[in-house]
């Protein structure tokens, strides 16, 4: 007897949008009022990736998916390109050097394009979240369960970051 899939964590479009939206405040909550410079600290993620470097992962993974859910809906296969390794770190080399200003529009308008698609996307796409070629398999994990992926680790590289600024003697 086939197993049936189990149920899906989000039923309705509203919730889905609402818990991205409240997954998208709570990743961002990481960066705001951290000073420039400490943006740019290796250490955020992993000993290698600053936030710029979060940033530009998770717009990367964004513009991925927005390509993938197109390709889904015109009844292609939705391809990554290469293993996930293998795509983080050739786009890791690739947005490394890209300024903090650019890199935050990039992941804003990364963001702001993939709602806009998944606007138009029917019900039981848009909550079928089971299978790469799904199109609310791409949905998550570009979006909320991506920001989860990351928030731990971006909320203690904040905590340490400020609990050092703290120490410091004022001058």
């Amino acid at each position: 007897m086939p197993r049936r899939p189990p149920e899906n964590t989000l039923t309705t479009r509203t919730a889905f949008f609402a818990h991205e939206e409240d997954a998208w405040r709570a990743l961002t909550a990481t960066w705001e009022d951290v000073p420039e410079a400490t943006l740019l600290l290796a250490g955020a993620c992993g000993t290698e990736w600053s936030v710029k470097d979060v940033m530009n992962h998770i717009d990367t993974w964004q513009e991925a998916a927005t390509r993938v859910i197109r390709d889904l809906l015109n009844g292609k296969w939705g391809r990554l390109g290469s293993s996930t390794d293998k795509f983080n770190a050739q786009h890791y080399t690739v947005d490394r050097d890209r300024p903090l200003t650019e890199s935050h529009e990039r992941l804003v308008r990364a963001r702001q394009n993939l709602l806009l698609l998944l606007a138009t996307v029917a019900d039981d796409d848009l909550l079928n979240e089971y299978g790469r070629q799904q199109i609310g398999w791409w949905a998550k994990w570009a979006t909320y369960a991506h920001y989860h992926q990351h928030l731990g680790d971006l909320t203690s590289f904040r905590q340490q970051r400020h609990h050092l600024r703290s120490d410091s003697p004022e001058r």
